[in-house]
């Protein structure tokens, strides 16, 4: 079994300093970060700042569903998800409750509980009691 030697003027990417390290590490797609950083020690290190992103937006995030009846729901997801992409990728639920088509429609969306009107069957009758 031969095992094929690595080209001379290669290098790997223990072989980059930490910054660039790091710097790739952002650049790929959030569900690789993890086994990325297992692989070895260095990994490890360069990518220890990006797991504890994940950390916090698994615990700030994950599990919640999010909907537009405050009109500044959309606005702030967005601008968490600018600020650190890893957000968006624990941002797995977002239920709209209406159209909103014109700018007067950005308002609170009013909820209202339906009025109770008892059936028949749900009314009682008073019956005396024999004695």
């Amino acid at each position: 079994m031969s095992i094929v030697a690595p080209h001379k003027n290669s290098i790997s990417l223990v072989d980059l300093p930490p910054e660039l390290v790091t710097r790739i590490i952002e650049e790929i797609h959030p569900s690789t970060h993890f086994d990325l950083g297992v692989t070895c020690k260095y990994l490890w290190a360069c990518s220890r700042e990006v797991v504890r992103r994940h950390r916090q937006g698994h615990a700030r995030h994950y599990g919640i569903c999010y909907a537009d009846i405050s009109p500044a729901t959309v606005p702030e997801l967005l601008r968490q998800v600018i600020a650190d992409p890893i957000t968006g990728y624990y941002i797995r639920e977002f239920e709209i409750w209406g159209s909103r088509e014109l700018w007067e429609d950005w308002d609170y969306h009013r909820l209202y509980k339906p009025e109770y009107k008892p059936h028949f069957s749900d009314q009682t009758r008073s019956i005396p009691c024999a004695t």
